[in-house]
């Protein structure tokens, strides 16, 4: 929900609210008022009820007079003061029952006591507080219309400068070199946010420019030396006046030389990734790359007699073709590396997935970090531990979710769902 319909319906609630207070104040304050100025108008006739009375040779037990009627009874003596309350009676001229204000009171008439009601109709107040108050509401309700249209007019007017800086953030790319501008405003808070997305755009794109060129260098530079070195091992290797010891020596030493090179070759990939260097796409189909990097890597199941169960079909995805080239070699290779003499291997490519299972020593450490950076599956296992994370990383990537599960008895399965990226066959 946008920032300005919350408001608006916070307004909303709160004018809804008080126009409902409001009209129950009002139609309550009209009515104690009117009913008051009744009660003086009925007291006032009554002096000039008595007086008419006094004049009659007989008192009548109820009579009209205008819009009242008035009943009376004899009583022993005089003993009620003024008493007002609401009453009804059936009106003759509407044929209905209709509203009235009455007053009660005791009074000496000709020397006989009596108890005298007069009662006022109340049509014509009750229509004279319906108007007010349908007029009153109404202009309450156009002025709380009016400043809720008004509000939202400012609102939208004093919001501009930060929808302006919200779209300007949505356009920002780290790959583009032009500088955002975010333009300032005449609103202190929105122009202080401006000049720090400003500066913060302006640092992160040097860092993000900085850090690329790093890595670009560092793919140069450290290759270079790398192979300087290993082809040094290898010329030391051919020589054949050293001892046994010295051979031992270099070969461990140039054991190490290729795990550096790995290590620098998956961190810089990986590093490449989480920069988004990869942001070209392109349709692949997975069963066809899949049986090319199964046949690439038949050399390893061959060298462990591993028996290979495959249900490959046609599936395509929309992924920069290194980054699938990777993710299936580290994925086929680490099921094969990891897996037993004459054990199994079972590829399936289906219904919007990928199942690898195969066969293995028994996992004993936490499976939730197995595909973490420089995570081990075994204590003794000789990998960098990056395999899986690059895999992870490239499913992060491009919206894949992966699963791995791992029985007792040493089966071993890594399910990637492609979901939604799979691309039409």
């Amino acid at each position: 929900m946008k920032l300005l319909q919350r408001t608006s319906r916070y307004y909303l609630a709160f004018a809804v609210v008080a126009f409902l207070i409001t009209g129950i104040l009002l139609f309550n304050v009209l009515r104690y008022f009117i009913d008051e100025e009744m009660d003086e108008q009925v007291a006032d006739a009554s002096v000039r009820l008595d007086h008419y009375l006094a004049q009659l040779p007989e008192v009548p037990e109820s009579f009209y007079q205008l819009d009242a009627v008035i009943t009376t009874r004899p009583v022993d003596k005089v003993v009620l003061p003024f008493t007002f309350s609401d009453t009804v009676f059936f009106e003759p001229i509407e044929q209905e029952m209709e509203p009235f204000r009455s007053v009660t009171y005791d009074r000496e008439i000709n020397g006989q006591p009596y108890r005298i009601t007069i009662s006022q109709l109340k049509v014509e107040n009750e229509d004279l507080i319906e108007v007010l108050f349908l007029v009153s509401m109404a202009f309450f309700a156009l002025f709380l219309l009016g400043f809720f249209f008004l509000n939202r007019y400012l609102s939208k007017r004093i919001w501009r400068p930060f929808y302006a800086a919200l779209a300007q953030v949505q356009r920002f790319d780290l790959k583009s070199r032009a500088p955002t501008v975010f333009p300032p405003s005449t609103t202190e808070e929105f122009d202080q946010l401006s000049r720090s997305l400003n500066t913060l755009t302006t640092k992160i794109r040097r860092d993000y420019l900085a850090l690329r060129q790093f890595t670009d260098n560092a793919s140069h530079e450290l290759q270079t030396p790398l192979a300087i070195m290993r082809n040094q091992v290898d010329l030391m290797l051919q020589t054949t006046d050293r001892t046994e010891e010295d051979f031992t020596r270099l070969q461990h030493f140039s054991e190490a030389l290729e795990r550096l090179k790995k290590l620098n070759q998956a961190l810089l990939l990986l590093t490449r990734i989480e920069n988004e260097q990869y942001h070209d796409t392109e349709e692949i189909e997975l069963a066809a790359l899949i049986d090319t990097k199964l046949s690439q890597l038949e050399g390893m199941r061959d060298a462990k007699s591993l028996l290979l169960e495959r249900e490959l079909h046609r599936t395509c995805v929309r992924a920069h073709p290194v980054l699938m080239d990777v993710l299936l070699n580290n994925l086929l290779s680490n099921a094969i590396k990891h897996n037993v003499t004459n054990g199994h291997l079972r590829v399936i490519l289906k219904d919007r997935q990928l199942t690898v299972v195969n066969s293995g020593p028994p996992h004993d450490g936490d499976t939730d970090r197995l595909f973490k950076r420089f995570t081990k599956g075994r204590a003794d296992n000789q990998s960098l531990g990056l395999g899986l994370a690059i895999v992870s990383e490239i499913c992060q990537h491009y919206g894949f979710r992966i699963d791995y599960h791992a029985t007792a008895d040493g089966v071993h399965s890594v399910t990637l769902n492609f979901g939604g990226n799979t691309a039409p066959l």
